[in-house]
């Protein structure tokens, strides 16, 4: 089976000395980079959409594993939507917050890189 995804090098890596520990985060990193192409996607067998939740925690294993700043950027202007901005993220109070916080760690990613 064939599936389409980004073509994202990996720049981080993990390994330990337990064996389950390694495959979990095998899966983990497989299912991340299925889940990613022009944005950050919820899972590969759901919706297939951009959810701000999901987003936000794609985030996280992104600047570990892939430091990929373009799909971060093109998930977050995607889920803020148009002006004027009428409504909670995906409709749910919740996901606004997760927006916020995925904002806030974009702009502080982007801070850092100056100093």
């Amino acid at each position: 089976m064939l599936y389409e995804y980004a073509d994202l090098q990996d720049k981080g890596s993990f390994k330990c000395n337990d064996e389950e520990i390694n495959k979990i985060y095998d899966v983990a990193k497989y299912t991340f980079h299925l889940s990613t192409k022009e944005f950050f996607i919820d899972g590969i067998k759901r919706d297939r959409w951009v959810w701000s939740g999901d987003a936000y925690q794609s985030y996280l294993m992104n600047y570990y594993l892939t430091n990929d700043n373009g799909t971060v950027k093109r998930t977050t202007l995607s889920l803020r939507g148009k002006d004027p901005v009428t409504s909670h993220i995906n409709t749910i109070m919740d996901y606004t917050l997760y927006w916020f916080l995925g904002y806030t760690t974009i702009t502080c990613t982007a801070a850092m890189r100056l100093l």
